[in-house]
């Protein structure tokens, strides 16, 4: 019996890890909106704060997140949703004083007064949403774990993903139009990654050919990813 509590405990939590995100409009207390489609269609990764970092216990977090969302902005959005607001009644006054005290330059910082992000994602401090699918690939309470997750989805080149030189062969390379794949086993689903990091293009799975006619002259990385690998391969186009 106790093992079969477990086996639900674990499914419930993978299920909810990997289900897709509503569109959401966000505001701050000064009027200035984000939409979080918009974010994700922008190939950013978007990290979400779903407590803010409010909670008394929650404030030594604030520097660490402040300088991982500068450092990263280019392919990571962090949001913090400030709900609780220890002192403040939650009010736009105490998002101010939040602000003012712990910086949060690069951080998009609403209240979140009805607790949306919590109520819809129970059981959880931290949350990653992935620009491919839109959906939720961490849910959980370490902030290192989350910003790992982060960084694995934004940067194909980082340390965890595989690159194998025998799995998969692109030609032309350089290419002009047409790009061709030939890998040796299916894969799921692709994306090309410009120089800086950031997703540009999506491929469908199994595809054996990308036009890249719209691509700027550059160097890329294609991520295939199937079951249980990620493989990146560079390539180059040119004009």
């Amino acid at each position: 019996m106790k093992k079969l509590l477990l086996l639900a405990t674990a499914t419930f939590l993978y299920s909810a890890t990997w289900a897709q995100v509503a569109d959401r409009d966000q505001w701050t207390c000064q009027g200035v909106h984000e939409n979080l489609y918009d974010q994700l269609n922008a190939g950013k990764t978007v990290v979400i704060a779903m407590q803010g970092l409010d909670c008394s216990g929650c404030n030594l977090n604030a520097p660490h997140v402040d300088s991982f969302a500068t450092n990263n902005k280019g392919k990571i959005r962090v949001w913090s949703a400030l709900q609780l607001m220890a002192g403040s009644g939650g009010t736009c006054a105490g998002v101010a004083t939040w602000q003012q005290t712990h910086g949060y330059a690069d951080v998009f910082t609403f209240l979140d007064s009805t607790n949306y992000w919590m109520t819809n994602n129970p059981g959880a401090e931290w949350l990653v949403i992935d620009p491919f699918d839109k959906k939720i690939k961490y849910k959980g309470f370490d902030r290192n774990d989350a910003f790992a997750e982060a960084r694995k989805i934004s940067d194909p080149t980082s340390v965890g993903n595989v690159s194998l030189a025998n799995y998969v062969s692109l030609y032309p390379n350089p290419a002009t139009s047409v790009l061709h794949i030939n890998a040796s086993e299916a894969y799921t689903q692709g994306r090309i990654y410009n120089s800086m990091g950031q997703m540009v293009k999506v491929v469908n799975a199994n595809s054996k050919q990308i036009d890249v006619t719209q691509l700027p002259a550059g160097n890329y990385y294609l991520q295939l990813t199937t079951n249980d690998k990620t493989v990146n391969k560079r390539f180059t186009v040119v004009r």
